[in-house]
């Protein structure tokens, strides 16, 4: 028998979606937030950024992520 030809992976437009796991950690389509100092509020553009957040993981609902918190001695 011989062996069936496996079709070549469709090529896409979305240059995120085809970046490697390397590419996408080095250069995140993901943006960091920040706090004001001793709040746990968000200001406006905190908000902003959480939202464009929000839609590139709708966009890529099957990506696993992992939030990590920061913080200094101040």
């Amino acid at each position: 028998m011989e062996p069936i030809p496996v079709p070549p992976e469709p090529v896409t437009e979305d240059t995120v979606g085809s970046k490697s796991l390397d590419d996408l950690n080095r250069d995140s389509p993901l943006k960091p937030i920040f706090f004001e100092l001793d709040s746990a509020d968000l200001g406006s553009a905190g908000q902003a950024t959480l939202q464009e957040n929000a839609n590139i993981l709708k966009k890529y609902a099957t990506w696993q992520i992992t939030i990590e918190g920061h913080c200094d001695e101040r």
